[in-house]
Order: C-alpha cells, then structure tokens, then sequence
C-alpha cells in the first residue's frame, strides 16, 4: 500500500503547483520503483542513517550465512558490529563532504586488515595503540582518529 500511496501523493502535487524532488523512505525497493515508473517529473529518494545501518547490517548477517567460504573465516557478529560502526563513524564524521565520506568508506575494509597505506599521514597510529592489545575497540578509536578523520 505505500508505494501506491507515494506514486499518488507525487502525481497529485502538480495540481496544487508543486513538484517533490526528493523524499527519505526506508530502503523498500518497491516504492522507489514505483516513483520512477510512475511519476511523469523525477523524485530522488534519500535513505536516513538509521535505515542504512539496518539494511547494512541485514545483509551481512545474510551474507555470514550464504557464504561459506573454505579456508576463510565466517563474518562473525564482532567483524560486523565493526564494519557497522566504521560505517557509523564515517557518516557522523563527513556529514557535510561527500567527497571526505567517499574516501573514508573506500578506506574501512582496507583498514581492517591492516592496510594503513589511505590513513591520514598527519595523525600517527598513537602510543595507546601500540601499547594495548590490538582489540576490536582499539581498532575502531584509532581508524576514527585516522581514516575517518581525512581532509
């Protein structure tokens, strides 16, 4: 019913002299489909943080579940509250540079497996890192001191 309901909310408002460039919905594929189909004028859709970590974090677990791979480890539930928080992190950290947020999260699965090489050369990977033992937490404070903090 939601995406009927959007298609006639969006070809209705030409009738009352407005057109909608963009809505936020949650990541149901359908009503997005819908919109484009049907609405004579183009209406972008905007997903919000809260969705996105969801449907991240879905599709994970999915794919933890789907692929076993021999000789690999699993995507266990630590590696993906990890990469979730990375992700976090880069979106909280970018908000406003999508070009900042494009480079950080091109910079997550590189840096998870210890490849420094895109981290911000200005902020070293500190004392306190180096002194405690490599943990998920202590990897998550130091990539948003340095991928995540690139210009």
């Amino acid at each position: 019913m939601e995406p009927i309901s959007a298609v006639e909310h969006f070809k209705n408002a030409p009738k009352h002299v407005i057109k909608y460039s963009t809505y936020t919905g949650d990541d149901d594929s359908t009503t997005e489909l819908y919109t484009n189909q049907q609405v004579p004028y183009g209406v972008e859709k905007f997903s919000d943080i809260i969705h996105i970590k969801r449907s991240l974090t879905t599709r994970l677990y999915n794919l933890s579940k789907m692929a076993q791979i021999k000789e690999c480890s699993t995507l266990s539930s630590k590696v993906i509250e990890y990469l979730v928080k990375c992700f976090s992190i880069v979106f909280a950290q970018n908000k406003s540079d999508l070009e900042a947020m494009k480079s950080s999260l091109k910079c997550i699965v590189p840096h998870s497996f210890g490849d420094h090489a895109s981290c911000n050369e200005s902020l070293s990977h500190g004392a306190d890192i180096n002194k405690t033992p490599p943990t998920i937490d202590t990897h998550i404070n130091h990539m948003a001191r340095t991928c995540m903090a690139m210009p």
